[in-house]
């Protein structure tokens, strides 16, 4: 893939490993990997119920060059969107290789709202 389609930035986040005294991770999330080249494309969105609010689902794709380090499930990427001006948080959902190039990696994430 071309250097230029990774327009956006991405970091890679891995969760706390502490335990506070009722055994729930506390503390900061360790970032992984900072600021990134990453290509970020909207896949869907759907809105549900939970209890009186409405809340929904946007689910995202993620592509970056494929990294030295294992990335998980349980890790989030944070996407910088420079079109907002916001950091955006998404929960990884699955973590795929590419077909076209074995240098690429697929995270298929969610965000909530």
């Amino acid at each position: 893939m071309r250097s230029g389609a990774y327009k956006h930035r991405v970091s890679i986040q891995s969760p706390p490993t502490t335990e506070d005294s009722y055994g729930q991770q506390s503390g900061a999330w360790v970032t992984l990997f900072s600021r990134i080249p990453a290509r970020v494309t909207d896949e869907s969105e759907r809105q549900f119920y939970a209890g009186l609010e409405v809340k929904s689902d946007k689910g995202m794709r993620v592509v970056i060059n494929h990294p030295l380090q294992q990335i998980k499930t349980s890790n989030r990427v944070v996407f910088h969107d420079g079109l907002a001006g916001t950091d955006r948080v998404l929960d990884i959902t699955a973590v795929l290789e590419s077909d076209h190039s074995a240098r690429e990696l697929i995270l298929l994430c969610t965000e909530h709202n």
